[in-house]
């Protein structure tokens, strides 16, 4: 994700800076949502796979959009971050095309 990230040249262009993180779901938090999924359906907890557990990779995109002129105001940047958050969100789902949209946030 950070070279994907890096080598978008229109993304780079406007943001001052990025942070990219991930983390990865505890064996027991994965275990525990693994039997909530199965008491929920009609699926046994042997088929349930860690394909099947929707957070148990997360990655984080924080960034800050850059001013384009020194008197640009704080609301123009603002929204130039929310369109940018969405353009990442596009990328993510163009990227990984087989896992839904639903399991991206946007926050």
């Amino acid at each position: 994700m950070k070279r994907l990230v890096q080598e978008d040249t229109y993304f780079m262009e406007h943001i001052q800076n990025v942070s990219i993180t991930a983390r990865l779901k505890e064996p027991y938090s994965i275990w525990r949502k693994m039997v909530k999924i199965s008491k929920k359906g009609d699926v046994k907890l042997g088929d349930i796979s860690i394909l099947d557990i929707p957070d148990a990779v997360a990655l984080r995109v924080v960034f800050s959009a850059r001013k384009l002129t020194e008197d640009e105001p704080d609301s123009v940047t603002q929204r130039r971050e929310r369109e940018l958050s969405y353009y990442i969100l596009n990328l993510c789902t163009e990227t990984w095309p087989e896992t839904s949209s639903s399991r991206f946030k946007d926050y």
